[in-house]
């Protein structure tokens, strides 16, 4: 799956609630800034972020379908950081 998802902010039913996990099994808001929107998801935990808040560590738009994507917390712990 792609780590890729959101839409338009707010719209969700734990608006103010960075404990609501999204169907894909995600939180519904950037773990940097709070935020609702386009987010990217971690393929190892829940955590999910916009883009700019990642900086550098931000996935590519253009992502191949199918390429796993890890938070940088995550990518410590599994020693690909």
């Amino acid at each position: 799956s792609s780590g890729w998802v959101g839409g338009a902010a707010g719209g969700s039913s734990g608006e103010g609630s960075a404990t609501v996990v999204e169907e894909d099994g995600n939180f519904d808001t950037c773990a940097v800034c709070d935020g609702g929107g386009l987010l990217v998801c971690c393929e190892a935990c829940p955590q999910a972020y916009h883009a700019a808040c990642l900086g550098e560590e931000a996935p590519p738009e253009e992502e191949e379908e199918g390429q796993a994507w890890f938070c940088p917390p995550c990518k410590a712990q599994l020693g690909m950081a």
